[in-house]
């Protein structure tokens, strides 16, 4: 047990993600900066499905902070709008035990400040690594946080907004994410475990070796939290850690997993692919160093073929990449997006010479679209060389990004459908073809996306298919057969990968039966 100099106790909330990396890293900057800090992590992503706490996991994490851990400070990483009501719900009932002081952070804090600030007494509006240490030691010594920066502070009722004091620029200065053993809880599909979750059950591993994004798309709100506002500087650049510091962390995860050599890497960057220089020493030293498959994401128009055959040649198994639509119009001009059809032609045509797996993500249910959107979308799914898989996501407005304020101004959009609200990631981070509020022609569509990709699927028939008027009325035999390929492709293309996983333990029986419905219901590709 690691005695700790200082007395304040700390418990730490991760709300529906046990990756995360930004509270793991808060764990250990407050386990380096001498306080006792317990980590609770509520409910999981669980096969791509975020899931919400059920009413037995909130009252054993309310047992357990309240009359357990019995911290002196509330910490909880809103990372997700979706959240928010359940971040809302465990502090009111925290504070019904007996905890006085509440602190929040995370994406939603940085998005919603002045309504988050509401349930909280501090609220952390910027990257929290130097600053969260200072509110620690004011409260140790029982003195004023109110000028501590980058917090929001409310004392008496009153609130102080202080203004962030810039960021952290040479990354390597940064504990590493925590997944030591010690005071970890895990709380998930009701069950309670006094464990680190990753010693539970994992499968991949997610590491960030950036911060930033040198893009705007206008649904993602990473350009927000590039600004001088969340920052504190003007004009931030992409900040990138060293080589070294990546690989020690690598060596880290090896050293705390013991199942670390059968896990996948996911490098995590908006943007893994920004400096030439960096990849060449990244791939010597992965190479020579680890065996592990990896992905990451890949922006098109950084896709070249020097890196793509780097990356081959030490372990990577498939790229993700963001193209989000199939229609230009939709990419430059609602999302912002600079890469053209003839940019996103030649990136896929260099990862297909290379023979590496690409994952294309593309956002539906986005009520811009219209039909010429989706027609010049289909014919350029169709005009791809197969195969390759696309991941669909379903349009979320968080609040507070640029295509929500757009879609409420257009009347798009009620505030009903921002996510704090909404919380539709709870039921559509997942695609599927059952959510009610889906129109039939969007419906079909999706369908018809799918059987674009699927080598075995004639491209005429596809097309045949869209012109049936009584398809977008009526779009259920499409999708019954979009569901029958999603199938068939699954038994064809991942069964030997999950059977590998299953028999050397890595999944349950359970997780097997899951991932396979979920497959059936939804089309998604499950690694």
């Amino acid at each position: 047990m690691t005695d700790y100099p200082n007395k304040l106790r700390i418990a730490l909330v991760s709300l529906g993600n046990t990756h995360n990396l930004g509270a793991r890293q808060l764990c250990a900057v407050m386990k380096g900066a001498g306080f006792e800090t317990h980590m609770v992590f509520l409910s999981d992503i669980i096969q791509n499905d975020i899931i919400p706490p059920s009413e037995w996991e909130m009252d054993r994490a309310v047992e357990l902070i309240g009359d357990e851990i019995k911290p002196d400070l509330l910490a909880i990483s809103v990372s997700c709008s979706t959240f928010f009501d359940t971040a809302v719900k465990l502090s009111s009932r925290c504070r019904e035990k007996g905890i006085e002081k509440v602190v929040w952070g995370g994406i939603h804090a940085l998005l919603c400040p002045d309504e988050c600030i509401e349930h909280v007494d501090y609220l952390c509006v910027t990257e929290g690594e130097e600053i969260v240490p200072i509110l620690l030691n004011r409260l140790e010594n029982n003195e004023s946080a109110a000028d501590v920066p980058g917090f929001w502070i409310k004392e008496n009722g009153n609130v102080t907004k202080n203004r962030p004091p810039g960021v952290v620029h040479d990354l390597d200065t940064l504990p590493f994410p925590d997944y030591e053993d010690e005071n970890k809880y895990f709380i998930c599909e009701n069950k309670f475990y006094k464990k680190e979750p990753f010693l539970v059950r994992v499968h991949s591993v997610f590491v960030i070796t950036s911060r930033g994004c040198p893009f705007h798309c206008t649904y993602c709100a990473a350009p927000y939290f590039m600004t001088e506002e969340v920052t504190g500087v003007k004009h931030l650049k992409l900040r990138q850690r060293s080589v070294g510091n990546v690989i020690r962390e690598l060596h880290y995860l090896a050293d705390k997993l013991p199942n670390f050599r059968n896990l996948t890497i996911n490098f995590a960057d908006d943007v893994f692919v920004m400096k030439i220089d960096w990849v060449h020493e990244f791939v010597k030293r992965y190479q020579a160093e680890f065996k592990n498959p990896f992905w990451c994401y890949f922006h098109p128009t950084l896709v070249r073929d020097d890196i793509i055959k780097l990356f081959k040649g030490v372990g990577m198994r498939y790229i993700n990449m963001g193209v989000q639509s199939g229609s230009e119009r939709i990419r430059t001009d609602v999302y912002r997006r600079t890469d053209t059809d003839k940019k996103i032609r030649k990136a896929m045509d260099i990862i297909h010479a290379n023979k590496i797996g690409i994952m294309i993500d593309v956002i539906v249910d986005n009520p811009f679209d219209t039909q010429s959107d989706r027609d010049a979308a289909l014919e350029f799914f169709l005009s791809r060389p197969r195969p390759y898989t696309l991941n669909f996501l379903s349009l979320i407005f968080f609040p507070g990004v640029e295509i929500t304020q757009k879609a409420l101004a257009e009347g798009r959009i009620t505030k009903d459908q921002i996510e704090t609200i909404d919380k539709k990631a709870f039921y559509q981070m997942n695609f599927h073809f059952g959510w009610k509020d889906r129109k039939p022609v969007e419906s079909l569509y999706t369908a018809l996306y799918q059987m674009s990709s699927k080598m075995f699927v004639p491209k005429w028939f596809v097309r045949m298919l869209s012109g049936s008027q009584g398809l977008r009325k009526n779009p259920k035999p499409a999708i019954r057969l979009a569901i029958i390929f999603n199938a068939i492709l699954f038994l064809w293309n991942r069964s030997k990968i999950v059977l590998r996983r299953f028999f050397s333990g890595e999944l349950k029986l359970g997780d097997f039966a899951h991932s396979i419905k979920k497959y059936r219901e939804a089309g998604i590709p499950m690694e």
